[in-house]
């Protein structure tokens, strides 16, 4: 049970429109200034004390419940490390990769393209960071490519793609970063111009 504080005598009326009731006999003088009927007051022995343990649980939990915030939201690894290569290279200042904007949605792409962009965009974000977690990773799309691109070279009218080409491209440049010590800068120069 909670305590909601004592409960008023006053009238129907004045505890309606929370004035302080006088408990005049008969009838307040807020009702008689106000030319209304009084309703008489109130018997706080007749009232029954309202069980609010539910509520009170409800709030309590409400307060101790976790708050998600948007922006503690996990995003995976691949899609940071495609925003970071998209933001750097493609739509960025460098814009040295800036034909491969119309392949920023993965779906919209073939595989073997997608396959590709992860992983040079995974090997550029362990370049970055120094992530062993982000380098296996690209490590493994790297495999999955390769395997795509031999599956696209054999088909004639894919082969002779712009995707086919763009994807080489993209894995020539993975080899290229993975390749590179992280902490030589004559190797980070080399790379900086190789992807203008």
């Amino acid at each position: 049970m909670v305590f909601c504080g004592r409960p008023s005598k006053a009238c129907r009326r004045c505890r309606d429109r929370k004035l302080r009731c006088d408990l005049h006999s008969g009838s307040c003088r807020q009702c008689v200034r106000a030319r209304v009927a009084c309703t008489g007051y109130r018997d706080t022995q007749q009232l029954r004390i309202r069980d609010e343990s539910q509520a009170v649980r409800r709030k309590v939990l409400s307060r101790n419940a976790p708050t998600v915030d948007p922006h503690s939201l996990t995003v995976s690894l691949e899609l940071q490390a495609r925003d970071i290569f998209f933001a750097n290279y493609v739509t960025g200042t460098s814009k040295s990769w800036d034909f491969l904007k119309p392949f920023s949605n993965p779906t919209l792409s073939p595989e073997h393209l997608t396959l590709s962009i992860d992983a040079v965009s995974l090997a550029y974000l362990s370049y970055q960071v120094y992530s062993d977690t982000a380098l296996a990773t690209a490590r493994e799309r790297y495999v999955s490519a390769l395997r795509m691109m031999n599956k696209a070279l054999r088909s004639p009218e894919v082969a002779i793609t712009d995707a086919t080409l763009l994807a080489s491209l993209l894995l020539d440049l993975f080899e290229k970063i993975t390749n590179c010590e992280p902490r030589n800068i004559e190797c980070h120069g080399q790379l900086m111009s190789m992807a203008l």
